[in-house]
């Protein structure tokens, strides 16, 4: 059965789409169905930068400005409604796309084949973390589809209308990034090739784009100065533009081999045998396809210090339009049908399988768990914002994840009201971190002191909320000071991953574990607190030592205390104590101690 595009088709295909990326997001990758909690700061930052205070009269100075303007009105609806605005622009985009390739190819298109194409879209490592994420190709591309949306819609109507429109949506996709600057010239050259008709209109729409992206890229040099379209960047910078035809290839390279798999390109091939046997005039259709898919990359291929694999999504989803052309209904032999079916389906269950390994890296777990974590600390503001009263001074501490939403202080100030009486501070481990805007600072945590705050709102790595410390109960943890090597209460409201071992402590007074120091040495020496690591590393090696027992770790730790006090020898005796003392066993070794000490010589 293929689809024509008829109202009661597009309704179905429009509940297809939805359904299709609720499944493969539920069942598939992330295996879960969250897609309004942000997993990067970036997210809260898009959000807060537009809202509020921003007069729209401003956009105009600054880079991309089109995004500005929609983020700005999306931002109104608040975070959620911000991110369930730019996930609908997508799949209204991708609506577009299959109406476009409907209208550009004149031929329907099987259920099957869409089917197809929307598992593997959606399926592909590099959604997920990039159609939320990065809303300025997302917008672009959503301008990309309206505008040869509106060009099919003029060439068969005549309608005015329509073509005065393709030169707005045009200005306004090369305005939200350059990702399709190329694509969209490329659309207008193909239809020249395809057909004579509007011949004059065609060659009006390449040229105003020529003139656009030219415009486009002196507003982002001269006007806003954008730092993405920077001919004068060193070759340090990372929007260091390359124009060697070297670099450009092996840039270019880089994303291409990240687009797809062996499977996919498989699918592909397997859809353009069926289209040359029973549909041969439709081959240069599909070349067409995926010139202007890849055409994307054209502009990231001059940035060589740019290289993110998560950025091969610019072009996927036009290039992997191909499977569209895959119809196997037009197969005459059943045996041929059911056996292309089986082999499609088959490579389908290898490219999830071939996923995998990108799903389960480590960067995707811990891409998930910053989601994660934001999850339960988003849930927390309310409970938080019920508590804060005029005046309340409160320190922040637990979130040393990077991309949580109190990193970004407009955010947070925008979430709980500019309420200039109320002074939150928000530790920090880094000092390269330190921020103080208006009535929200980033401290550092050696520099906080508990007695200057009211409120004290611990959250642990998770982002859960485990304690909002107030009156009489902050009294007393402040009143319980001690001259014993111990983990103290306060000690739990900055280091909260800390409440295991402080327990296990309190049943072990004589420290018969030596493993709990320097476990808690090591937390405090993540933390930058390296007077408190010290005091338990060495209590470790007193104890052990006592016993001749050698703990490598424990060397290697305090090796890392005294190197980054510059007292390099003392650095250099613990480092060699720490080869030294390391197990036999190959597998056990820690390659981390061997490079320490060859470090430290080569200082010496």
């Amino acid at each position: 059965m293929a689809i024509a595009w008829k109202k009661k088709n597009m309704v179905y295909l429009a509940v297809l789409i939805i359904s299709i990326y609720y499944v493969v997001l539920r069942f598939v990758f992330p295996g879960y169905f969250s897609p309004l909690v942000p997993f990067h700061a970036d997210i809260f930052t898009n959000v807060s930068t537009v809202s509020g205070s921003i007069y729209w009269s401003d956009f105009f100075g600054r880079p991309r400005f089109i995004v500005l303007f929609i983020s700005a009105f999306l931002s109104e609806f608040g975070l959620e409604g911000f991110t369930a605005g730019i996930i609908t622009i997508f799949l209204i985009s991708i609506f577009l796309l299959i109406y476009n390739f409907i209208k550009f190819t004149k031929m329907d298109i099987g259920w099957l084949s869409i089917i197809l194409y929307l598992l593997l879209l959606f399926s592909h490592p590099s959604f997920y973390f990039n159609y939320s994420y990065d809303i300025y190709n997302t917008i672009s591309f959503f301008f990309l589809m309206l505008s040869i949306a509106l060009w099919h819609k003029y060439s068969e109507s005549k309608k005015t209308i329509y073509f005065i429109s393709c030169f707005l949506t045009i200005f306004l996709c090369c305005f939200s990034k350059e990702t399709y600057y190329i694509t969209i010239i490329l659309f207008f050259i193909i239809q020249l090739y395809f057909s004579k008709d509007n011949r004059k209109e065609k060659i009006l729409l390449s040229l105003y784009s020529i003139i656009v992206i030219a415009f486009s890229v002196y507003h982002s040099r001269y006007i806003s100065k954008s730092p993405f379209v920077d001919v004068s960047a060193d070759h340090a910078s990372t929007y260091y533009i390359d124009y060697n035809i070297t670099s450009l290839l092996k840039t270019f390279w880089f994303y291409l081999k990240n687009s797809g798999s062996i499977y996919t390109y498989l699918i592909f091939i397997l859809a353009v045998i069926v289209t040359a046997l029973y549909n041969r005039n439709k081959l240069f259709h599909i070349m067409a396809v995926y010139l202007l898919g890849i055409s994307a990359y054209i502009p990231y291929s001059v940035l060589p210090n740019h290289l993110y694999s998560f950025y091969s999504w610019v072009a996927i989803p036009l290039c992997f339009s191909i499977v569209l052309f895959f119809r196997v209904e037009l197969l005459k032999s059943k045996i041929v049908y059911f056996a292309i079916t089986l082999f499609v389906i088959f490579m389908m269950l290898s490219w999830y399988s071939y996923n995998k390994i990108d799903y389960r890296s480590e960067g995707t777990k811990w891409t998930l768990s910053q989601e994660s974590s934001n999850r339960n600390i988003l849930k927390n503001l309310k409970v938080i914002k019920n508590k804060i009263e005029p005046g309340d001074k409160i320190l922040v501490s637990g979130l040393y994840t990077p991309f949580n939403p109190f990193k970004i202080n407009k955010y947070i100030e925008d979430y709980f009201g500019q309420n200039i009486s109320v002074s939150w501070d928000i530790a920090i481990i880094d000092s390269s971190d330190i921020q103080v805007e208006k009535n929200i600072k980033k401290i550092p945590i050696k520099n906080i002191n508990i007695k200057e705050y009211n409120k004290v709102i611990v959250f642990n790595n998770e982002g859960q909320l485990l304690n909002l410390i107030e009156g009489e109960s902050l009294k007393n943890i402040l009143n319980t000071v001690s001259d014993k090597l111990e983990i103290s209460e306060i000690d739990i409201i900055l280091f909260p991953n800390l409440r295991d071992n402080m327990q296990k402590m309190v049943r072990d007074k004589n420290f018969k574990d030596t493993n709990l120091l320097i476990s808690t040495g090591s937390t405090f020496l993540s933390y930058n607190m390296k007077e408190k690591a010290e005091q338990f590393l060495m209590k470790a090696i007193e104890i052990n030592e006592a016993n001749n027992v050698y703990n490598s770790y424990s060397y290697y730790y305090m090796g890392n205390i005294k190197e980054s006090e510059n007292k390099f020898q003392e650095a250099l005796l613990y480092y060699e104590k720490a080869v030294k003392f390391e197990p036999v066993e190959v597998e056990k070794k820690n390659k981390s101690f061997s490079a320490a000490l060859e470090r430290l010589k080569n200082k010496r």
